[in-house]
């Protein structure tokens, strides 16, 4: 019976060992818990921080744009020195620039390009390049240099004259076809 009541106590200070282990293990998984919502909320608020700096950097549009599938022609010099003369399309227009489609050559954002259409020639720079192996490949975004530019008056004029005549769509920006573009003679 000695022997008994020895490996009873032997077996009940064993399990108070483990049972004080186990204790140990919650207390120390409770910390890694604490300490990891402590890390979250901190990377909550540097994502805070850090969408609040970026709004800083968007840049907003001072004019609409215009769907408008407009031939023009393009003439650059690419990066490597060659000279083009070709035919794109307008994707679409906004009295201070344009999304053009079409176009071959290695150009480098900041080069300067000339468009012309209907009689009317000016140069243009290049804010943006659609990347290679894209859907956007082959389309430049371009900026006037001339802050006063008339360069699609004409196309903006008629759609504003639509819109204030009552023409009735649900887009409020027309798609021009490029068979009508060539009828205006661009």
């Amino acid at each position: 019976m000695m022997r008994n009541v020895n490996e009873a106590a032997t077996g009940a200070g064993d399990i108070s060992a483990n049972i004080g282990g186990v204790a140990r293990a919650a207390d120390g998984t409770s910390l890694r818990a604490q300490e990891s919502q402590k890390a979250a909320q901190e990377f909550a608020a540097i994502a805070a921080q850090l969408s609040s700096l970026m709004a800083q950097f968007r840049i907003e549009r001072c004019d609409t744009r215009t769907i408008a599938a407009l031939p023009v022609r393009v003439t650059m010099t690419d990066a490597g020195g060659r000279t083009f003369d070709q035919e794109a399309m307008t994707v679409n227009i906004s009295r201070q620039g344009s999304l053009l489609k079409g176009i071959q050559g290695d150009l480098k954002r900041g080069s300067k390009i000339f468009l012309s259409r209907l009689r009317k020639r000016e140069p243009f720079q290049v804010v943006w390049i659609g990347e290679e192996n894209t859907a956007r490949a082959g389309q430049i975004g371009v900026s006037t240099v001339n802050p006063n530019s008339l360069f699609w008056d004409d196309v903006l004029s008629e759609q504003s004259n639509s819109e204030t005549t009552g023409a009735t769509g649900s887009d409020p920006q027309p798609v021009l076809s490029e068979s009508r573009a060539r009828a205006q003679g661009a």
